[in-house]
């Protein structure tokens, strides 16, 4: 064989060689493109389920917060007609306390409770509109993220 010969075959083995190199390269890219495709997709597919049950997550937080609310609510007016109540029990008994000179037993304690329940109730209101204070806030937190 000739030298001429010898480098003919060695250019047609060195294209077959770039050949077969240049699709190997090819099939390992397109390899790889869809096996990151396909993790990309998994990743958006937990990620959209972990938002579907946070999303459920505060829809009954809310629920349940609406409610406790309500109760809440329900609770501080049947207080408040409570202590309108004990307040006027006070002033009749204080009344017929006055008229008869002596201060009635049930005139003192009335208005021991009464006074105690008013306490309670500026509280209740002071906690209310803490917690209400608190509550925009961490709304305006999380909506902020």
């Amino acid at each position: 064989m000739s030298r001429y010969a010898y480098s003919i075959a060695a250019a047609v083995l060195l294209v077959a060689l770039m050949a077969s190199h240049w699709k190997a390269y090819v099939m390992g890219a397109n390899s790889v493109r869809v096996q990151m495709q396909a993790q990309a997709l998994k990743d958006s597919e937990a990620a959209r389920a972990k938002e579907h049950s946070l999303a459920s997550k505060v829809e009954s937080l809310d629920r349940d917060l609406q409610k406790q609310k309500a109760r809440n609510a329900d609770l501080s007016r049947a207080l408040a007609d409570r202590l309108r109540e004990y307040e006027a029990a006070s002033r009749a008994a204080e009344d017929s306390g006055a008229a008869s000179g002596t201060p009635s037993p049930f005139a003192s304690i009335a208005g021991e409770c009464a006074r105690a329940i008013a306490a309670l109730d500026e509280f209740a209101r002071g906690l209310a509109t803490t917690a209400a204070g608190l509550q925009r806030y961490a709304a305006e937190v999380s909506v902020a993220k």
